[in-house]
């Protein structure tokens, strides 16, 4: 039976928990919901939240924050600053490092009113772009809406009325989804004061209309807020009728809820439009109301400075003894961190000395291993660097050896295109020709791609016994049509023997390919291209030789002795270049050993000379 019986309290307890924390939250509810209504019901409902609190969440920081919060929003509200002040501060202390940033920053917004409340505008406004900040992070809309609100009160104090307007309409967009939220008529309210204050009295009455047409729950405290706001209008219309009915209005209100301020400038505006309508009397009887209110509000701000200094020199006090006892246990944490340092330090030197032979002759072979390390991963980095250069040249060659062809098939197409060639004869021609310039295309591409393939780690030559005669004129077939367009003739009387080198083959065809496409390129319409092969006791000769426009010494002195890209010159056809060809032909030429000399005169053309080693079974 014992047993049962704990088992069910174990299992009551939590609910028991959870109705009283949703008790908690309930009255907490109806204490703000009453706070600009019945001061004395919201007090009521808070204490009787505290009493939950106490006896069943008596060590739960984050409730007692919000206690406190409610607290310092109560007393704002009745006008007793100081107090204000002290709940919000210790909300602030408690909530600092809970997980509950939104009573964090509502604190936070409470000491900014405060702020306010005592004309110290600059903090006011710092501290609410701090809780601005946060509640972005929050994404909470109700609560950027009250710190826009209160930011903009700061600054129409301050005379900053252009910027109070974008402040306040920026609060009120937050506010759009929540068109019930008590703050939205206290923000039109403010904006209406801010229109009244830069002289725009027509929106300034719009605006406080809309407070009392649009809000039917608007609280006793914007209610007297509009009317006094309507009868400054009134007054300055000189409407003094008017003006009296709305002051009364006004009066009423805050009377209600006993807002002193508020009745103290309905009272004032009365008193001024009674005496300008001529009715002294009762100017006179508002008079002396007004003049009682402002002594209660005087003594009630006197007493409220007088508490807010108090207070912070009582924080100033404090802060100065806590620093103190901070100091004083730094000083001893830090005592005693350097005894065990000092304890530390001396087992380390001890450990050391023991060590230290050991961890030397360690040391030498690792300095040893990690130099050796080093030298491999510079060797690496080299051999990485190079064939990231030599693909670079790779991807070049391919684009620089297709585009000759790739322009002929265009040029063709273009001119059958443009209606060229009339004659079915003529035009079956040149189709042969296309055909055929696509097909030998093809296979350069082909041949291109497989030599590629094979050249992916780097560039390598591998020489081996060439036919020339057959390569050269291969090399004239594939050229012909680039030739046939400006009008140019290739003569190659070939040897009646077959001639051999030892050479890489397709660095050996881009050589003569791009030996003759530069004949091609400096030559004239009309001009002969001469191909020459002889040998030499140890080399084979190849000469290409154009009749060209020649290179200036200048240009030929800069391409025999620079290993690098020259500037290419436009050919005679303004043909373009990459300045990448005659490169390419040294190195590729060097790679197989062989020589290249380049003889050449302005006007009358360019002889190149290759030197290859001469097959070993010639």
């Amino acid at each position: 039976m014992r047993f049962v019986l704990v088992w069910i309290f174990v299992l009551i307890t939590p609910l028991a928990l959870f109705a009283q924390r949703d008790t908690f939250d309930s009255l907490l509810d109806r204490s703000i919901t009453a706070r600009y209504i019945r001061l004395d019901s919201a007090w009521y409902f808070l204490n009787q939240a505290e009493k939950i609190r106490n006896e069943y969440f008596p060590k739960d920081p984050i409730l007692l924050g919000k206690l406190e919060n409610q607290s310092g929003t109560l007393y704002y509200v009745n006008g007793d600053y100081a107090s204000s002040l002290r709940h919000f501060s210790n909300a602030i202390a408690i909530l600092k490092d809970q997980n509950s940033k939104k009573d964090y920053v509502y604190a936070l917004n409470g000491r900014a009113l405060i702020y306010l409340s005592q004309h110290e505008y600059e903090n006011s406004i710092k501290v609410l772009d701090e809780c601005i900040k946060i509640n972005k992070e929050l994404q909470d809309s109700v609560g950027l809406g009250k710190n826009y609100f209160n930011k903009g009160i700061s600054e129409s104090e301050l005379g900053n009325y252009e910027e109070a307007m974008v402040s306040l309409k920026t609060g009120l967009n937050f506010l759009s989804n929540y068109p019930d939220e008590p703050l939205v008529p206290m923000i039109i309210n403010r904006q209406a004061k801010v229109y009244f204050e830069m002289g725009d009295f027509s929106k300034s009455e719009q605006t406080y209309q809309q407070v009392l047409n649009e809000y039917p729950k608007t609280s006793n405290w914007e209610l007297t807020f509009a009317y006094a706001g309507l009868a400054e209008i009134e007054c300055e219309r000189n409407d003094y009728s008017s003006a009296i009915e709305y002051g009364k209005l006004a009066l009423n209100y805050a009377e209600r809820v006993n807002a002193l301020w508020d009745k103290e400038r309905a009272s004032a505006i009365l008193s001024t439009a009674y005496e300008k309508a001529g009715a002294y009397q009762q100017a006179l009887e508002f008079s002396r109301i007004n003049k009682s209110y402002s002594d209660s509000l005087y003594n009630q701000n006197k007493n409220s400075e007088i508490s807010f200094l108090q207070l912070q020199l009582s924080d100033a006090e404090n802060e100065v003894l806590k620093q103190e006892q901070e100091s004083a246990q730094n000083e001893l944490r830090l005592n005693r961190k350097y005894l065990i340092l000092l304890l530390i330090a001396l087992a380390v030197t001890i450990s050391g000395l023991i060590l230290y032979s050991r961890l030397l002759v360690k040391k030498n072979k690792f300095a040893e291993q990690l130099k050796v390390k080093q030298e491999e991963i510079e060797a690496k980095n080299e051999k990485l660097t190079s064939i990231n250069e030599e693909k670079n040249k790779l991807f070049s060659i391919l684009s620089h050896d297709l585009k000759g062809p790739v322009t002929s098939i265009k040029q063709l197409l273009e001119l059958s295109k443009a209606g060229f060639f009339k004659g079915e004869e003529e035009r079956k021609s040149v189709q042969d020709l296309l055909t055929n310039q696509v097909n030998q295309t093809h296979q350069l591409l082909e041949e291109l791609l497989d030599w590629s393939h094979a050249q992916l780690d780097g560039i390598i030559t591998k020489p081996i016994e060439v036919n020339l005669v057959e390569t050269i004129q291969k090399q004239l077939n594939h050229l012909s049509y680039q030739a046939m367009a400006k009008s140019l003739s290739f003569k190659f009387d070939p040897p009646t023997s077959p001639v051999f080198a030892m050479a890489d083959p397709q660095q050996l065809k881009i050589i003569l390919q791009n030996c003759l496409q530069n004949a091609i390129k400096f030559s004239k319409p009309e001009g002969q291209i001469s191909i020459q092969l002889s040998e030499e006791k140890n080399n084979v000769l190849l000469s290409v030789k154009d009749q060209g426009v020649g290179i200036s010494p200048e240009k030929l002195d800069e391409i025999n002795n620079k290993m690098v890209r020259v500037q290419s010159s436009p050919g005679t056809h303004k043909e373009k270049g990459t300045g990448l060809g005659l490169l390419l032909v040294r190195e590729f030429i060097e790679k197989n050993e062989g020589s290249l000399e380049i003889k050449s005169e302005l006007d009358e053309g360019t002889e190149i000379l290759i030197r290859l080693p001469k097959s070993k079974t010639t």
